[in-house]
């Protein structure tokens, strides 16, 4: 026997924004910011769970089925192939959103992309934190889950790390004096370069869908960036209130406690910045070309040191 079932359309699905963007950039803080200035999300912004339905709800098709568009723009629960039963929660009054960090970049993204009707709010920081993420992240993997076994991962953080993952006195992770030589010798800088998915959201989506928000203006210039996300996925942005919702959660992430060595190494920071740089012009050029106050290339060791 066949079963027909009816397809529906990408354009058919009941979302008015999505934040994306990387790790550790604020996407927790704008989904929380949103929430409290009225926005409804897919999942709950206190819950830690963020939207998977686009990568897995829809079987990885072409086109969605009907029952499938009909259970994420009413509620319901869809099978997860690895986590089980996840929810999708109803709309509510004010406009829907999602957050997934994850869907930059994603075949989910390109299927966001067909609802003409949706935005984006794409949120990044500066290059040299965001590379100094991206480094942690493959250490604590590698220290904490039995590391990568005889991979090209594995040997790659060999290269980096000649004399092994060494921690100082306060924990951080030491970093070799020739790191970003290490870097850019392994091919591992390429993955702190955030202009190349942001792009192809941008040609894919249309430029007047997508807001480009920086941890980093956001440190600076709290309530007008606050207020100038919500006005572009359609909130009203009171500044009383505004100011409220920024004073309520502070400035989550903007400046996250150190965790390698960099900040006392001068002349392995400013390399770190000169190697970086074309991202960061770029990024910065879309930043304002998507109507957002551009960051200031500051790393979290400017701070200190100004501090």
């Amino acid at each position: 026997n066949i079963e027909v079932k009816p397809l529906a359309r990408w354009e058919d699905v009941n979302i008015d924004f999505a934040i994306m963007g990387y790790a550790h950039c604020g996407t927790t803080l704008l989904q929380s910011a949103l929430a409290k200035l009225g926005a409804s999300f897919t999942t709950d912004p206190e819950g830690g769970v963020e939207d998977s339905w686009f990568l897995f709800g829809t079987g990885n098709q072409v086109l969605p089925l009907r029952e499938q568009v009909d259970l994420y723009n009413q509620g319901g629960v869809f099978k997860h192939p690895y986590t089980g039963e996840e929810v999708v929660l109803p709309p509510g009054p004010g406009p829907r959103g999602l957050k997934q960090v994850n869907y930059l970049g994603s075949a989910a993204a390109v299927r966001l992309a067909r609802v003409s009707h949706a935005k984006f709010l794409v949120a990044v920081r500066d290059p040299v934190s965001y590379c100094e993420r991206v480094i942690l992240g493959a250490v604590v993997s590698a220290r904490t889950l039995s590391g990568y076994g005889d991979t090209a991962e594995m040997k790659a953080l060999e290269e980096l790390f000649p004399d092994g993952i060494l921690l100082d006195d306060l924990g951080r992770v030491q970093l070799p004096p020739d790191f970003v030589d290490r870097l850019e010798a392994t091919g591992y800088m390429a993955r702190c370069q955030q202009i190349p998915r942001l792009t192809q959201l941008v040609q894919m989506a249309g430029m007047e869908r997508v807001a480009v928000v920086s941890l980093d203006s956001y440190a600076a210039e709290p309530v007008e960036v606050l207020s100038r996300a919500a006005r572009f996925v359609g909130l009203e942005s009171d500044p009383e209130l505004v100011a409220e919702v920024v004073e309520e959660l502070g400035v989550i992430n903007a400046f996250p406690r150190a965790r390698t060595d960099l900040c006392d190494h001068p002349s392995l920071h400013n390399a770190f910045k000169a190697a970086l740089i074309t991202d960061y012009q770029a990024v910065s050029s879309l930043v304002l070309s998507t109507g957002m106050p551009a960051h200031v290339y500051v790393t979290r060791c400017d701070r200190e040191w100004d501090a």
